[in-house]
């Protein structure tokens, strides 16, 4: 009778590690996939700036590679140069006017707004990839 308990409480040792060891996979996963955490206005504003100075600096493709897969998905790099051409007040000079939080996606995002010299508005979403914050969104 011993040695069929002893099978038993291995196998009850077993399902508990196994059941501990997804529970510590699940947590961890869910840390570094999870929902991320809420972007800062200086880390937002920084973000789409950065996005908007190469393109103003003439280095499209550059803005368009530190985007999220998101927004690559959404706007390919040929698109997106493209419509550069006919979308002329994003080369302008911009002025940060105001963050606001948005849903997209069925989540909360911030979005940054900024404002051209002529007038124009453009709005930016950033999003989390890799652990860097990119551009995931804009209404130019």
């Amino acid at each position: 009778m011993a040695p069929q308990y002893h099978r038993r409480h291995g196998s009850i040792q077993n399902v508990l590690l196994a059941a501990v060891s997804l529970a510590v996979i699940a947590v961890v996963g869910w840390y570094f996939i999870g929902p991320t955490k809420s972007i800062s206005a200086d880390e937002g504003q920084q973000t789409a700036e950065a996005f908007l100075d190469l393109i103003r600096q003439g280095n499209p493709s550059a803005a368009w590679d530190s985007t999220t897969a998101e927004f690559k998905s959404a706007e390919g790099r040929e698109s997106f140069l493209r419509s550069l051409n006919t979308i002329r007040h994003v080369k302008e000079p911009v002025r940060f006017v105001s963050m606001q939080s948005v849903e997209a996606n069925g989540l909360e995002k911030r979005e940054f707004l900024f404002q051209t010299e002529s007038g124009k508005s453009i709005r930016i979403i950033p999003g989390m990839e890799d652990g860097v914050w990119k551009v995931e969104h804009w209404v130019p």
